[in-house]
């Protein structure tokens, strides 16, 4: 029986792809978990659709990370922090912040994985942080200000 996978399945396939599997698997396994669905005529257009959509979305977000990059490239992160008199940090500069903050700068939302950072910042100063925007990359300065 042929169906289309509506979630990863080990040893079978990846969401979304169309396979053939034994129809006592299928009907048994795979519909009854709401693993996969049919490969009706109905079915077939609905998941065509989605994948149409699902490739526009992917498009449209690669061209917004690949602005971002280019942004991020020739701009500075500027974080205020507060210390003590011997300039400790009070906090330690972290991908999650550095993420906040670009996503508050420039209203795109990255995740704190995206921030390629070895430690924590714990000196105010300037360094250089990778960001992983989808295929492209960016180097930002981050400076850290005491206040």
């Amino acid at each position: 029986m042929k169906v289309i996978l509506l979630k990863d399945v080990g040893g079978v396939g990846k969401k979304d792809q169309m396979k053939e599997v034994a129809d006592g698997y299928a009907l048994n396994f795979l519909i009854a978990r709401g693993l996969a669905q049919e490969a009706s005529v109905k079915n077939i257009a609905e998941h065509d659709k989605r994948q149409k959509v699902s490739e526009t979305i992917a498009q449209e977000q690669d061209a917004q990370f690949q602005e971002l990059a280019r942004n991020l490239s020739a701009d500075k992160i500027i974080l205020r922090v507060k210390a003590n008199k011997t300039g400790h940090l009070y906090e330690s500069i972290s991908a999650k912040k550095i993420a906040s903050e670009i996503t508050r700068k420039y209203k795109q939302e990255i995740s704190d994985s995206s921030v390629i950072l070895d430690e924590p910042i714990k000196q105010a100063g300037e360094r250089s942080v990778e960001i992983k925007l989808g295929k492209y990359r960016a180097i930002v300065t981050v400076k850290v200000v005491v206040v």
